[in-house]
């Protein structure tokens, strides 16, 4: 997923993947630019990866 605006850009790079039929595991990577005082910019020292394991039942 990409965004972009005049207040900068946001990107998101993210997998699904299913293990079972109660399993699924995701993981992703999302950061920023643009210039510090912009509404977007002023995160680009904030990028974040995070990773999720769920269980349904």
């Amino acid at each position: 997923m990409y965004f972009t605006s005049n207040d900068g850009s946001a990107a998101e790079i993210f997998a699904e993947y299913k293990i079972g039929d109660n399993w699924q595991i995701a993981s992703a990577y999302m950061f920023f630019n643009g210039p510090k005082d912009s509404r977007l910019g002023q995160f680009k020292d904030n990028d974040m990866i995070y990773c999720k394991l769920r269980y349904n039942f």
